[in-house]
Parts: structure tokens; sequence; C-alpha cells
């Protein structure tokens, strides 16, 4: 259960002819349990460690809350609720839960999801100092504590360095050609194969992440430093975008 849990390994791993064999020659004589076995294991221990959570929530005076949706490669969309609090003054987070939504993100709903999970978890509103979210116009809405909202800096920060990207329009056109050409190569195993090659396998291109601005200096940073074998490459294929001329 606890390398399943901390390595976050599926439950099917246990019928997997590799680890049967391990624990053959580990324990002969040990019957490894079945998916179905640990699976209950999992609720019993998660039903043991929440009631020791909710406990040790009883004795602490204040806590903040922490709220973010995204949607996985199967376009399911999630909302994770963590909770941050100070106890015999070391510092506490725990994920209180991951819930799936199967209905439009509105303000009201999403304030029901949020609703529900402090009454699963017995939390107060007097106990709450602050909801942090990001500023997206349905989470603003809906956090109903109005005055204990906080909007998460990080995400304020990229929206200043987005805009301020989006404001230089050569910026914008530069980094748009940068991207084609590392799409180009994400498209062309040709073109990764001689990029690895004359990188020793060292040269992966790094492309943006539109929601993270961080990864556009990356992306620049990564691409200047690998212009010149770039520039030969794009120069020998037909089909690769045209390259752009950097003064370094």
């Amino acid at each position: 259960m606890f390398m399943i849990c901390k390595d976050n390994q599926p439950l099917s791993i246990v019928e997997d002819a590799g680890f049967k064999y391990l624990m053959k020659t580990v324990s002969p004589n040990f019957k490894v349990p079945s998916r179905r076995y640990i699976l209950s294991k999992i609720f019993e221990k998660y039903d043991a460690m929440k009631e020791i959570f909710m406990e040790k929530l009883k004795n602490v005076q204040c806590f903040t809350l922490t709220t973010d949706i995204w949607t996985d490669i199967q376009t399911r969309s999630y909302i994770g609720v963590t909770i941050h609090l100070v106890d015999q003054y070391k510092f506490n987070a725990a994920l209180l839960g991951v819930y799936e939504l199967d209905e439009r993100h509105t303000s009201e709903y999403i304030a029901t999801k949020l609703v529900d999970v402090c009454v699963e978890w017995n939390i107060t509103k007097q106990k709450i100092v602050s909801v942090v979210t990001d500023g997206a116009a349905n989470m603003t809405k809906a956090i109903f504590w109005k005055k204990k909202h906080i909007l998460c800096f990080a995400h304020k920060l990229n929206l200043v360095a987005q805009n301020a990207i989006s404001s230089v329009s050569k910026l914008t056109e530069l980094i748009s050609k940068v991207k084609n050409i590392i799409k180009w190569f994400k498209h062309s195993v040709v073109a990764s194969d001689e990029l690895r090659k004359a990188t020793n396998g060292d040269g992966k291109l790094i492309q943006e992440v539109a929601t993270r601005w961080n990864s556009t200096y990356y992306m620049l940073e990564r691409f200047t430093k690998l212009s010149k074998i770039i520039n030969d490459i794009v120069h020998k294929h037909i089909t690769a975008r045209s390259m752009i001329f950097l003064i370094l």
C-alpha cells in the first residue's frame, strides 16, 4: 500500500509478472494480495487518516484554503481543494480532495462544490482566514467570503508577464516563429534525430506552455543556445520552417 501510494503506482502492479517474480525471489512463501484487496485496504487507510486529520482541525483556530480547476487528457474536469494551517508552530498542508465536475463551471456550481467540501470536513466559516484562487471570473465570483478572497500571486505575475510580452508586436512575432520551428522539429522524426546526434542527446527543444510565462523564457533560451545547430538542420530540409536570424 505504501509503495503504490508513495510512487503513484497503478493497482495492477500486483498482477504484473515482473512484480510477482520479484516477490517470489524476495519471499517465496508470501502470497501477493489482489488489486481488489489492496484497494479495500487503501480506502480503510484513507478513512482512518481522515478521522485523525479531522481531529487535528478541531484544535486549529484558523487556516487557509486554496482551490483550482484543471482538465485531464480525456477532457474531464476536476476541482482540487487544499488546506494550509499551523499546528504546534509547524506549517501543515493537506489535500482535502479532488472532485470531478460534471456540470458547466458556473460560479454557482463551483461555490456549491466548495461548500460541500467544507461540510464534509466540518470546516466553519469563522476559522477560514483566506481562500486563494486564480483570477478566472467564475472562480472569483464563486468565493462566497469576498473579504477573505486572495488572488494567487503566481497567477497574477504570469498575467503581468504575458500582457507585457503581448504588448510588443515584434516580440510576439519572434516567439511565434520560434514556436513554429520547434513544432516542425516535434513533427519531424528525421530532424529530431539529427538534433539529438548533433547535441549528443542533450539538445531537446522546449515548447512554450501558454499558462506559464517562464516557459517562454526557457524556450527562447534553449533555442538561442542551439541556434547554430538548428540553423544547419533547417537548411537541409525543404519542408522546414524558415529560420530566423539571431544577433548573439
